[in-house]
């Protein structure tokens, strides 16, 4: 791969080139932000957001605490706006398999 920036080759797996700091290729999708139906504490809010962010759940915990705690209670009511707003993943139900009857000699 080629930084078209700085003009040094870059080994193909990289994202960013090492000499510049930009990126290189294509960027990463992100998954939307929706509420966590799995391990989630409350609501999943915080568990949404870390995921759509690629971050430590236990970071953006402390963060919605430290938050509540040092705005007068802003941060509560930013969660439950977050819980009615931001919507819930879907549930993903397991498909069917479909079984093929044997050929062969009846049962008795």
């Amino acid at each position: 791969m080629y930084c078209n920036f700085c003009g040094r080759t870059m080994p193909d797996d990289a994202l960013y080139c090492s000499a510049c700091g930009r990126q290189l290729g294509t960027r990463v999708a992100r998954r939307p932000l929706e509420r966590a139906r799995e391990g989630r504490k409350v609501a999943g809010v915080c568990m949404g957001l870390a995921r759509h962010l690629d971050v430590d759940v236990t970071l953006i915990r402390l963060l919605t605490l430290v938050v509540a705690l040092f705005t007068g209670g802003m941060g509560c009511i930013a969660y439950l706006v977050g819980w009615i707003v931001i919507p819930e993943e879907p549930i993903y139900a397991p498909q069917a398999q479909v079984v093929q009857p044997q050929s062969g000699p009846p049962m008795p």
